[in-house]
Parts: C-alpha cells; structure tokens; sequence
C-alpha cells in the first residue's frame, strides 16, 4: 500500500510538472517547426522541389513528437532542478525567436558559398553575449524571491505571446504568397525541361551555347596562373576579357541575355518572363530558319513556368519520369534550414547548407530526367551518350552549366567529387575540359569548322552584402562558323550581354537589324558605353535590398570608368 500511495504520488506531482512546463515545451516546437519551416519554405518558394501540402504532414507530426518528447524528459526532473532546468529552456526560447527574426548577421542569400565565419567573430561574440542574457533572465527572476511570482507567470505568457505574434506573421506571409510558384516536381501534372537532345547535333548548322555559371574573368586569371597553356587548345576560339553581364545574377542575366528584356525587380519574376519570352522575336527567328531551339536550364532563376516556354524550347517533356520523394530527407533539409535560421551565430556554420540539399529528397527511378543545373552529371552523360547526328534541321542549344559556381563538387578532370570539397579553379578547368572533350566529339564527326560555339558566364562574382567596389567582367570564348583550327586569339573589345542575340542571329543567317551590333560589328578599339545592374541584399547603407544602375564608359577592366546611375527599389526580391 505504501509504494503504491507512493507511486499516485508520484504521478500527480509528474502531472503537476507536465502543466508547468508544456507551454514552453510545446511553443519551441511550434517555433522551429511550425513557424520557421513554413516561413522558411513560402519566403523562398519556388526553389523547392516539393510542394507546401508535402511539407506540411510531415512537419507537424514532427512538432507534435518533438513537443510531447521533450515535455516528458524536461518532466523526469525534479524539485528546484526541474525550475532551473524550465528557465534555461524558457531562455532559449526567447533566444531562439529573437535570433531568428531580428539577429540575421547580414549573411545574405544561400547560394551554395561558404561563408567566411571567421570574419565575422567579433559579432559572433557579442551575438553570443546576447544568448547569455536572454537565457539567464528567466532564471534570475526564479532565483531571486521578489521575482518568483513574476518567473512563474512568464512561464505561461511568454509563450502565449510569442506564439501570438507568430502566428499573426504566418497569417501574413501565407496571404502574400504566390502559390504558383511552386515546383512540385514529381507532381503528375508536372511538365519540365528534360535533358534529351544534348547530345544530338545536326548534320547542318549548329549554334552551340555552353554557359557556365559565374565565370568571372578573374578565375580564367586563376586557372592561366595554374596552367598558362590550358586554354591554348580552344581552337579558332577568341577570347573577350572585357565582356560584361548586365547583371551579377543569374536572374534576370539568363531572361535578358536569351530575350532582351530588362528587369528591375519591380514586378514579380513570373510576370518578368511571361513578358521576357512572350515578347521576344529571338526564338520564332531561329525555328523560321529551321532551327530547333533546345534550352537546358533550371527553373525559378532562368524560368518560373514551363509555360512561359511553349513554342520555344523544344525539349518540354509531357511524359512523366518515376520521381519518388523521400520525405524524411525532405524533412531533415528543412530542419537544417531551421536550425540555420534559429541557432546561434557561432553555431550556424554547423547547419550551413547549399540549396541543392533540398534536390537529395527526390529520386529519378526511370524515363526522361528534368534538367537540373547542379545535379546534370555532364563527364557521366558525355562518355554514356556519344554524340548522335539528326538530318532535319539546324540546331541551337543553350545549355547551362554549374560551371564556376560554388558549392565546388567537381575536380579539375571533371569528376563529381563530394560537394563542398573542391575549389574554383579546379572546378572551372573540370567544366572546361568537358566541353573540349564534346568539341573533340564534333571534330570526329566532321562538326566542328562549321559550327558556332559559345562559351560564356551568366555573371561573375557577386558579394550582395556589399556595395559595388571594384569592376566586374565575365569570361566570353566565341568559335565562329568556318574556323576550325588556330590557337586562341585574346580580343580586347567592348563588349555586353547586350550583342549577344545579335551574334547568335547573324550566325543562322538572319539580318541582324533589329537586335542592334553583333560582336563582329564593333572594332577592335571602338570606346563604348555598357549598362550594369548589381543586387544589393541590404547593409548598413540600406533598409532594404536594392538594385544599383552603372554606366561603364570604356574599358570595364577599370573600375574608374564606372559610374554610378541611380539606385532602385527592389519591389520584388527574387
């Protein structure tokens, strides 16, 4: 009878803790599970290869086993060490919110680039400092007497009032999100991009575009320092150091480079490329001239709905690949991306993350895959698939490439290697090395003299926390139709983005008229005025992100010769 009053006991006082600390327990987990994964996902929707209902299943079943788990083990303590150890949490939690909506370090955008941690020590500290503080009130005011009626009401409002204001900026976001943009790839509705066709030439003429993404000049510099012959070998290729991009991102520099069309972050990116690609002569120029046009790029940055692309890219795919999403990868990527947001800072290098994390979720069983900028394993795909030659028609490609763009997964001969690992220069000479082996494709077949070959940058480096300081050129090598052989010759023409439809239009055979000078039509020394557009996600100079407008007035080598326009809103950040 003794063990058993003992045991009732027991369990009402167990009872007595689980209604002390539930609140607290249970608004971390709403905190981090509830809130920050949504927000996280409709804050950068469209650049998830799954849908919100996905997500949404499994994130609260992961909310309510985190909730009820760790209610049940903060309630296995007892007495004075029970209070102490729910003021801690009670702490962390005021800690964890105020980390995640107002202390973001100015990190910027998740681009995949390691971030320089140890720069950034001294606000690392004091960041921490603030923890201190924050964790340490609640359990002051249980340790000092006059204050313990206050303790105890905290325990109950702050999590009421936190959850309060939460879920009034959830309702907020949900009523501004574009639900449109979802990607939702393996949906049975999904049409895509696939990757067939790159390996398929045409018999006729071929106009070939290899982009690789953010192929500044500056690591063509690198890579001669590494090996000063290594380009020697493009043969009948020119190289243009003073090329530049009309932006340093990749949206808009791929809308505008293949449309024309000018963004200034006024308009949501849907509507920007409804109207790039729906406005655009560029595309119904090269089909009247018997062209297939064939686009390899990934969405969300370069398109933001297959349909903004019918009637232009011929390799659309209707049917359905076997794509099965594995949801505790799903989940797992977006508790890191949580935790990124929520943790310390000093901690925050522990749950860094690239965004093609979130791609790991799916897996391709069978049929034509989507294309996919960082997961397309070109050295695979080329010794798989030697190149085919079609008789029907002139083929134009633009295939974009991960090119010089971190996070580094590829080594210099053009293995994929583990992400993370590598380097720039290495993995710039790796992209190079398989587009000279494609080339040497060409060559066997005959292809080769006759073709029209780019490579080029969408943009060079970008810092998006700073203010532009310093000049920023992309790499161009151009092979044009009837050059076959001859080293590489360096040109040090002015030239942008903003001749590159021109060239491509002059290269099918069509007047060019309409699209302004080609790259041949401007002289060797002809000084020229360019446009350039820098992002700027928001710094001590700024309340906001912005776009800065220059003018660069001859050679962009110099950074003197840029000037600066004007600043513009950024509307919509994208």
């Amino acid at each position: 009878m003794t063990f058993a009053k003992e045991g009732v006991g027991e369990m009402k006082q167990y009872g007595k803790r689980v209604k002390q600390a539930w609140p607290v327990c249970f608004a971390a987990g709403f905190t981090f599970f509830l809130i920050g994964i949504p927000e996280l996902y409709l804050n950068n929707i469209g650049q998830f290869p799954f849908t919100f209902s996905d997500l949404m299943v499994p994130v609260l079943a992961a909310f309510l086993v985190f909730s009820v788990t760790l209610t049940g083990l903060v309630c296995l303590a007892r007495g004075r060490g029970f209070e102490v150890l729910l003021s801690v949490l009670t702490g962390l939690l005021l800690a964890m919110y105020i980390q995640g909506n107002f202390l973001h370090g100015n990190l910027g955008e998740l681009t995949g680039d390691a971030i320089d941690w140890m720069s950034r020590i001294g606000y690392g500290i004091g960041n921490a400092v603030v923890w201190g503080i924050l964790i340490a009130l609640p359990v002051l005011l249980y340790l000092l007497p006059k204050t313990r009626r206050l303790w105890k009401g905290m325990l109950w409002m702050l999590p009421l009032m936190l959850a309060g204001m939460q879920v009034a900026g959830m309702t907020a976001t949900l009523l501004r999100t574009d639900f449109d943009a979802e990607a939702g790839i393996y949906s049975s509705e999904y049409r895509y991009l696939s990757d067939e066709g790159i390996f398929e030439v045409s018999s006729k003429d071929n106009i070939l575009v290899f982009l690789l993404d953010r192929l500044d000049t500056d690591y063509i510099d690198r890579v001669k320092a590494e090996d000063k012959d290594f380009f020697d070998d493009l043969e009948g290729f020119t190289y243009y150091p003073d090329y530049t991009s009309m932006y340093c991102r990749t949206y808009p520099s791929v809308g505008y480079l293949l449309t024309g069309e000018i963004g200034y972050y006024d308009k949501p990116a849907g509507q920007y490329f409804d109207e790039a690609y729906g406005n655009t002569p560029f595309f119904k120029d090269l089909k009247s001239q018997n062209y297939t046009t064939k686009l390899y790029m990934s969405d969300y940055y370069c398109y933001t709905d297959i349909r903004q692309l019918e009637g232009i890219a011929d390799n659309i795919e209707d049917r359905l690949a076997e794509i099965q999403l594995d949801r505790l990868v799903m989940l797992g990527s977006m508790c890191q991306f949580s935790a990124f947001r929520y943790s310390p800072f000093l901690l925050k290098q522990f749950f860094w993350l690239s965004p093609e994390m979130f791609k790991q979720s799916l897996h391709v069983e069978s049929g034509t895959k989507p294309f996919d900028t960082t997961g397309f394993r070109f050295k695979e795909e080329l010794e798989s698939h030697p190149l085919t030659v079609q008789n029907e028609k002139n083929n134009f490609m633009y295939l974009h490439l991960e090119g010089s763009h971190a996070p580094y997964s590829m080594d210099a001969e053009g293995n994929v290697i583990e992400s993370g690992t590598g380097n720039v220069v290495d993995q710039t000479m790796g992209y190079f090395k398989l587009i000279k082996q494609y080339m040497d494709e060409l060559k066997k077949l005959g292809l080769y003299e006759n073709a029209t070959i780019f490579i080029l940058g969408d943009h060079g480096v970008s810092q998006d926390t700073v203010d532009l300081d310093r000049h920023k050129t992309t790499a161009l090598f151009v092979k044009p139709s009837g050059v076959g052989s001859g080293s590489l010759q360096i040109s040090q023409k002015q030239l942008s983005q903003e001749n590159f439809r021109a060239t491509v239009i002059e290269a099918a055979g069509i007047e060019t008229e309409a699209y302004g000078p080609s790259f041949y039509d401007i002289g060797e020394n002809e000084e020229r005025e360019r446009r350039y557009f820098y992002k700027v996600d928001g710094n001590e100079n700024h309340d906001g992100p912005i776009l800065q407008e220059f003018r660069i007035h001859g050679k962009a080598s110099q950074f003197r010769n840029w000037e600066f326009v004007r600043d513009y809103p950024v509307l919509y950040n994208h």
